[in-house]
């Protein structure tokens, strides 16, 4: 879940489920279909109304590279979840997100989804207003021209919050409780008949889990927001090469160290994040200007070395290359079969932590 603050809005991008939500459960009088079609449809699907506060936007005009559809008013309070089907007409794929925009009101996405040409996907996002005020919607997408965006199908659905909590229990009450039956007894097995048993919940099992910043430890209120509510994290950029190594062989790990030590003194598991960037955009700046293939190749096992020796065992699991299905920066470099095998020169107890 990701919030965004305009100074009018917070606005909520429903990734892909929702707490507690389960797959296929339909409740009255407000439901949400909160299943994500990933796959993209040649034939676009039939839209089934459910439960109450469903509103069919239609497309109102073409508006600078996206379509906008007709103005809606947005009501205080109100949570509201939005989904449309969208296709490509020309370009192969390309990003369309959603975008709310008002008077006084900057562009803030809304949701996004990679569509194609020639079928349909399926954009799902969400948001939660503070203000009252009439919005257009507009799904933009960079570098295309509106006419190149077909988008059919557009559904807003309001929520309250006394709705959406209700959904949430009734979900809860369904998937996440189970019956336990408990018996007391003494030494030699026979039951101790009328016991008096109370429970108190110390800590979630379910694993929800949220990414943390460097503020974490220098706010008491940010720290026990955190603590409070998550149980597993990944650091934003503190361990990241670009942060760890900013001058070459001048490595500081204190940050990542100080937010270790905090994970683990709250018990929150920690998942490495991330030992090497595949995009050469985020490479350490002195790292872009190595030239050298050699060179290269002995400052990157050593960053591999360093951070993985540091953290291993305290860790669930690395992100051991970031985004190497968008980019290719050091299989283009070492070539693919001399990467692979430089990787396997790592055992899987030091490559992976644990």
């Amino acid at each position: 879940m990701k919030r965004f603050n305009n100074g009018v809005f917070h606005f909520v991008v429903f990734i892909s489920i929702l707490l507690f939500l389960g797959p296929g459960l339909s409740m009255h009088p407000f439901s949400y279909d909160h299943s994500l079609k990933s796959e993209c449809l040649m034939e676009l699907p039939q839209t089934i109304n459910t439960g109450e506060g469903f509103q069919e936007l239609k497309i109102k005009e073409n508006g600078e590279n996206g379509k906008v559809v007709e103005r809606v008013n947005l009501q205080k309070g109100g949570i509201y979840s939005i989904s449309a089907w969208v296709k490509l007409r020309n370009e192969k794929e390309r990003a369309v997100r959603i975008t709310l925009r008002g008077k006084n009101v900057r562009y803030v996405d809304g949701g996004q989804v990679i569509a194609k040409k020639g079928c349909w996907s399926l954009l799902k996002g969400g948001f939660i207003v503070n203000v009252s005020a009439p919005v257009d919607i507009l799904f933009k997408s960079d570098g295309s021209a509106a006419a190149e965006i077909n988008v059919q199908n557009v559904r807003l659905q309001r929520f309250n919050k006394t709705h959406w909590r209700l959904q949430q229990d009734q979900v809860i009450e369904k998937i996440r409780k189970s019956k336990v039956r408990f018996q007391v007894s003494f030494q030699n097995k026979s039951t101790v008949e009328g016991s008096l048993i109370s429970i108190k919940q110390i800590r979630p099992s379910f694993l929800l889990g949220c990414a943390m910043n460097y503020r974490i430890l220098e706010s008491d209120s940010y720290r026990e927001w955190f603590v409070s509510r998550f149980r597993l994290t990944s650091f934003t950029n503190e361990m990241k090469w670009y942060t760890t190594e900013e001058v070459r062989g001048q490595e500081n790990y204190t940050l990542a160290d100080a937010m270790m030590q905090l994970a683990e003194e709250n018990k929150v598991l920690v998942k490495g994040h991330t030992v090497l960037w595949d995009d050469k955009k985020w490479q350490p700046i002195w790292v872009k200007s190595i030239t050298d293939p050699d060179d290269l190749k002995n400052v990157t096992l050593n960053r591999m070395n360093s951070v993985m020796k540091r953290y291993k065992g305290r860790l669930i699991g690395w992100d051991v290359i970031n985004e190497n299905l968008h980019y290719s920066y050091y299989e283009d470099i070492f070539f693919f079969f001399f990467w692979l095998k430089m990787l396997k020169r790592f055992s899987y107890d030091l490559l992976f932590g644990l």
